[in-house]
């Protein structure tokens, strides 16, 4: 009998223990949800507040007089943009509109950073330039909007980011539903109509009407999933959704695919997002929805991986010519190499993460409007005439031949010298036939790296 209440009793205390460890347990696992969530909530709050500083940014550069404010709000505008995309990429939402949203946001910054350098070389804002920038105003408002109504119903419903996640992957999971959670979809709709917007490198706006580069051969919606798996080229497993109705730039006629990992990641990310040319089956762009958790690669490193990203991927003879680094993202430009000859309007984007060297994404739309087999002609004159027409004070540490892009949108083979003046670094462009000085940039280095002007 007294065994039998030893084991009552020491049955008791065991379901006890257990009952008070779940009882921790469960307490431990709310308060880590409730601090998930609450990041979750600044993250949006964040990207809510970057959002409507694009609006105010976008008309304060549209109504500025001097070119020193216009230069401040150009500069916000970049700096906002690529906040509210890092911000935009910590929400735990893997959806399609997530993907447009953030390109607009990336080539929103890409536009406003050209536009920057237009305005410090004193070319001023075109009727162009001020239409696209009121244009672009028109769609941070909306984006702006539809946020803050996100942002009511999640008060009004007591919505939390978790269950925000779960219901939209069950509504990419189950097209048959009717969906529960609509706000991203809404913003999906109108983000597909955004301008078009590919800028990068001294000499990206020189963007041609016609791609050069692209073979008569048409590609079927599933040649284009093949194209797509093999470029990514990681061996997992996606499910790939295919719309044929978009165009890229409004030029490039497109399948836009988005992946989806078969095994999706807890917070969502792992989703790609590319567009891939109907004629000839290029990959046009790609971006993959991740952060990058610090800086682990230098920039230098971060460029060889690039390289190596292309080679594989049939860009080889590249050369990286500029490179940023923001949220521990690597921005490269490569352009094309004929002998020692750069060809600047043969130019490739690459974006690198800089906490494991993932390349997160790529950007070839310059390359497939301007490449194509071309005939250099010989220099008429030596690099030593050439180096006679630069300005003497100019102290020139590196010279090569290059080919540039022309406003006129002929290209021009040229000697490029590379030197410093009172402090200042700058590229000088003497025409190799002629003799005649086409064009001068200066290299202004920042935090994020070095950029021409």
């Amino acid at each position: 009998m007294r065994k039998s209440w030893w084991l009552l009793g020491g049955l008791v205390l065991v379901l006890a223990v257990a009952g008070f460890w779940g009882y921790r347990q469960s307490k431990r696992l709310e308060q880590l949800q409730a601090r998930v969530e609450a990041e979750y909530q600044r993250s949006f709050f964040t990207l809510v507040g970057h959002v409507e500083s694009l609006d105010t940014r976008l008309a304060k550069a549209q109504i500025a007089g001097s070119t020193e404010q216009t230069l401040v709000n150009l500069s916000e505008i970049w700096r906002h943009a690529y906040a509210a995309q890092e911000a935009m990429n910590s929400l735990p939402v893997a959806h399609e509109s997530l993907s447009r949203t953030g390109k607009f946001l990336t080539q929103l910054a890409d536009y406003t950073f050209v536009l920057a350098k237009q305005i410090a070389a004193g070319k001023g804002i075109s009727d162009k330039d001020a239409e696209q920038l009121a244009q672009l105003q028109q769609q941070s408002i909306y984006l702006s909007g539809e946020l803050h109504q996100i942002q009511q119903r999640l008060s009004d419903e007591r919505l939390t980011w978790t269950k925000i996640a779960q219901t939209v992957k069950q509504e990419i999971g189950d097209s048959r539903g009717t969906p529960s959670f609509d706000g991203f979809s809404k913003i999906e709709k109108q983000m597909l109509d955004y301008p078009a917007l590919v800028y990068d490198g001294p000499f990206s706006e020189h963007i041609r009407k016609e791609p050069r580069a692209l073979p008569e051969q048409v590609v079927s919606p599933e040649q284009a999933k093949e194209i797509a798996q093999k470029f990514i080229g990681d061996g997992k497993n996606y499910d790939i959704q295919l719309s044929e109705n978009q165009n890229t730039a409004g030029i490039v006629p497109s399948y836009s695919l988005q992946m989806n990992p078969s095994q999706a990641q807890p917070d969502g990310s792992g989703r790609i997002s590319l567009d891939i040319s109907k004629r000839g089956g290029l990959v046009v762009w790609m971006i993959k929805d991740r952060t990058s958790s610090g800086q682990n690669l230098s920039l230098e490193q971060a460029q060889k991986i690039g390289k190596e990203f292309l080679a594989q991927r049939g860009y080889s003879n590249m050369e990286v010519t500029s490179g940023l680094i923001y949220a521990n993202i690597a921005t490269l430009s490569y352009v094309a190499t004929v002998g020692d000859i750069l060809i600047y309007p043969d130019l490739v984007k690459v974006k690198v993460a800089l906490d494991n060297g993932e390349v997160i994404g790529f950007e070839a739309l310059n390359y497939i409007m301007s490449h194509t087999e071309r005939n250099l002609p010989s220099p008429a004159i030596s690099v030593e005439e050439a180096r006679a027409r630069v300005n003497s004070k100019l102290l020139v540490d590196r010279e090569r031949l290059a080919l540039i892009p022309l406003e006129t949108m002929d290209e021009v083979l040229c000697y490029e010298f590379r030197g410093r003046m009172n402090g200042d670094e700058f590229l000088v462009y003497i025409n190799a036939l002629d003799g005649s000085e086409e064009q001068i940039l200066r290299l202004v280095r920042t935090n994020e790296g070095v950029i021409g002007i």
